[in-house]
């Protein structure tokens, strides 16, 4: 994944679905690498552009998901290539504790599944931090 394509996603200039389509790949070697018991799980992500997240991106990301355009393993995906990835260590989070919301949606064994009650609360959270 282009971290310009993650941009452009929460920004609206490409559609979930077509988000969906472009991460498909990388979410399913994501997706079975997860399910070997501790197997690495490296996130790919290609650093060429500006590494800023909003809250708005963030409540996208959830909208789409609660949509039904993306999966719980697209959400984690997303929220591991956040905090995680090779470039993690220059995102810039735009909002309070914004990280700590998207860490709710990493490693499902270790914070619980992602459902729609648990995105709801994360859509809950972002909008009383406005």
């Amino acid at each position: 994944m282009k971290l310009s394509e993650l941009q452009a996603f929460f920004v609206g200039e490409i559609s979930d679905t077509d988000f969906h389509d472009i991460i498909l790949a990388d979410v399913s070697e994501y997706e079975r690498r997860r399910l070997v018991r501790r197997g690495s799980n490296p996130i790919a992500v290609v650093n060429d552009t500006e590494n800023i997240v909003t809250q708005q991106g963030i409540s996208h990301l959830c909208s789409a998901y609660l949509r039904g355009t993306l999966s719980e393993a697209d959400l984690a995906y997303v929220a591991d290539a956040l905090l995680l990835s090779n470039f993690a260590q220059d995102v810039e989070f735009i909002g309070n504790g914004l990280s700590n919301l998207i860490g709710l949606l990493t490693d499902p064994e270790v914070n619980g599944p992602i459902n729609k009650e648990r995105v709801m609360e994360i859509l809950t959270k972002l909008s009383v931090a406005r």
